[in-house]
């Protein structure tokens, strides 16, 4: 008798265990996420076509109007637009995928560098001059990260390579954004 209460408690706990069938794979949400947001965004499209929307707004608002003082060939789209997409598309690809090797503090921590590399690459674009007063106050916020990382107990090399990749794709974008509205092409 005590063998059969033995296992049943075996049997419900093993059961109480055992992977359920009825779970979707966690791909099936995703491809629903992006199906529904490529959903979401033809409605809009087709109700702002039907509804015969011509963006009226850029008549009422001087604002818009730089937009035809421009003349975008292909070639300088190339140059110009495509860069900073890249590095826009870079700097998420690698700020995402440090989330798998570091904590989201340390990543916090090392994205307060991001001022850092923000200001050396206007340096080395020449969007700015060097000032060392500048550099001085920026040289604090690194010594502060440099003494986090090494509390840090989830530390990753490849993780930290990474951040720091994400930081300076980022940094180029800003600079490159600033550069574009300065030469307005």
């Amino acid at each position: 008798m005590g063998s059969s209460q033995d296992d049943r408690k075996l049997e419900s706990g093993t059961a109480a265990n055992a992977p359920q069938s009825n779970v979707l794979h966690p791909a099936f949400y995703i491809i629903l996420w992006i199906g529904l947001s490529s959903s979401v965004i033809l409605f809009n499209k087709w109700v702002l076509a039907s509804a015969k929307f011509d963006f009226r707004s850029a008549h009422f608002t001087s604002t818009l109007d730089s937009r035809h003082k421009i003349p975008m060939t292909p070639i300088k789209y190339m140059k110009a637009i495509v860069p900073i997409g890249l590095m826009f598309s870079l700097s998420l690809i690698c700020g995402n995928l440090a989330y798998l090797y570091l904590s989201v503090s340390f990543i916090q921590m090392l994205k307060a560098t991001n001022a850092v590399a923000t200001l050396l690459a206007t340096w080395a674009f020449g969007i700015a001059p060097p000032n060392l007063r500048t550099l001085g106050n920026v040289f604090l916020i690194v010594v502060g990260v440099v003494i986090a990382s090494f509390g840090e107990i989830k530390f990753d090399v490849f993780g930290f390579l990474i951040q720091i990749g994400g930081i300076i794709f980022e940094a180029l974008r800003l600079v490159m954004v600033q550069r574009l509205q300065l030469c307005r092409i």
